[in-house]
């Protein structure tokens, strides 16, 4: 009998992948991929990585769909990554990972059996805490008013930019 569950592991490290974590999402189970990022991925290709790790769990029999990391279909990765224990949302709205701080990308599938998931198993205890730094880094003012919108207007206004302000403060850093 194949134990997928080591064949997702040994495919996503094939692919690449930094950290990984499973979710019971809706009855199945959520494979959540994280790869360290200094903005330098871009997410098709993070889909690209995806559909061929499902590719391998449809050879062994297994159903898979891919979670787009454009845009998630509905489902939210960085939800997804924290219930796998991968990490908090922090005020930023990011994933901060104990391992890369927010220098994240993420990218999922889901596959129609239920396997062992680790939930909760990530640094979550303490999160962001009392800190603001990013707060008030937000050039935007979209993390103060919760408001994802004004931080995609800004970014859109900037051109060809992208604005870190928010990764560039937070003290939770790229551990060795």
């Amino acid at each position: 009998m194949v134990d997928i569950k080591e064949t997702i592991k040994k495919a996503a490290y094939e692919e690449g992948a930094d950290l990984l974590g499973f979710a019971d999402h809706e009855g199945k189970t959520a494979v959540v991929l994280a790869y360290y990022s200094a903005g330098d991925l871009d997410l098709g290709g993070l889909d690209r990585k995806a559909e061929r790790i499902a590719s391998r769990v449809r050879r062994a029999g297994f159903k898979a769909e891919v979670i787009s990391a454009c845009d998630g279909g509905g489902v939210s990765l960085r939800r997804l990554a924290e219930k796998a224990g991968l990490g908090f949302i922090g005020k930023s709205g990011l994933l901060i990972t104990e391992r890369f701080g927010p220098h994240v990308r993420l990218a999922g599938l889901q596959i129609n059996t239920e396997l062992p998931v680790q939930e909760g198993a990530g640094p979550a205890k303490g999160g962001c805490n009392g800190c603001m730094l990013c707060v008030k880094a937000c050039p935007a003012g979209a993390i103060e008013r919760r408001d994802a919108s004004r931080c995609r207007d800004f970014v859109e206004g900037m051109g060809e930019g992208r604005c870190t302000a928010c990764i560039d403060v937070c003290p939770f850093k790229v551990k060795g």
